[in-house]
């Protein structure tokens, strides 16, 4: 079970019950530190949380290079990017310039 949230509680059920992490726009920098939380947490309680999966959500917007390595250093797993409108053209748009910046060469 993947669980979200940001607070003390949540960061709690995480390191007692979660299969993985889901933290919702948090800097790389504050990531690391309730990370590290967490792991002290689960460590009381005799878990290890080896190869436990952090999914951040971000939207597109400000995404870059950088930031992607930052994230991966801190131990984020996977990224899941937010486009924040239900306007297909924006949507489109936004995906576009994604692809230009991160997949095509």
């Amino acid at each position: 079970m993947v669980i979200g949230g940001n607070r003390a509680a949540a960061l709690k059920r995480v390191a007692h019950l979660g299969d993985g992490w889901h933290p919702l726009g948090l800097s790389p920098e504050s990531l690391s530190k309730r990370l590290a939380q967490i792991r002290q947490e689960a460590a009381s309680i005799g878990r290890n949380l080896k190869n436990f999966p952090i999914q951040v959500r971000r939207d597109f917007q400000g995404v870059d290079r950088d930031l992607i390595e930052a994230y991966g250093k801190v131990g984020v797993t996977d990224l899941v990017l937010s486009c924040n409108t239900g306007e297909v053209t924006e949507i489109s748009k936004t995906l576009d310039s994604f692809a230009k910046d991160f997949i095509q060469p």
